[in-house]
């Protein structure tokens, strides 16, 4: 039977449907790790409307060589949990898509995740552009340089002596080959 509801306030409202209902969340959906080191994941279970069935917690896309556990594959919202990403020096350094997937009563739902593994040997950075000890370099030349691996920021550090001591400009966390 439906219920009938009359306003006698005058003021605009909206009636909306109660969901009951789970979500997957994480605040480090993206890890960097150097080999040999692990990778940990906070994965939060909420809760919408109340909902309490437990949730079964399954992992996809793991790269070969690489191990994975939680802490407990079982949760019931609103709860959390740890996900440890082991074996990375086994592991080619390159950046890998995950999943974690839920499964319970209302369905199924999945958390992507970023697993970034960097190489445990930095390639030494040889410039290209100027040549080393060149003569007639703009006052505002480009530095081109190779780049020392997968995943490397650098910091570029300018100074008006040979031995740094007076620096002119830094630049910290520089991702390119060039400036």
């Amino acid at each position: 039977q439906n219920g009938s509801f009359f306003d006698i306030s005058d003021n605009d409202f909206e009636i909306l449907l109660t969901t009951f209902d789970y979500t997957l969340n994480t605040t480090e959906a993206n890890q960097e790790v150097c080999q040999p080191d692990d990778a940990v994941y906070t994965i939060d279970v909420g809760s919408i409307g109340g909902y309490s069935d437990d949730v079964s917690l399954s992992l996809s896309g793991l790269p070969l060589g690489a191990s994975a556990v939680f802490a407990s594959d079982l949760i019931s919202p609103p709860g959390s949990t740890t996900l440890t990403i082991s074996g990375s020096q086994d592991v080619l350094a390159a950046g890998y898509n995950i999943s974690v997937e839920g499964l319970s009563t209302s369905g199924t739902k999945s958390l992507d995740l970023e697993y970034i593994v960097l190489d445990d040997t930095l390639s030494p950075v040889v410039l290209n552009l100027p040549e080393n000890a060149a003569d007639g370099i703009s006052l505002s030349p480009t530095l081109v340089w190779e780049s020392a691996g997968f995943g490397v920021s650098y910091t570029i550090e300018l100074a008006s002596d040979e031995s740094f001591t007076n620096l002119v400009q830094t630049y910290e966390n520089w991702s390119n080959t060039s400036i």
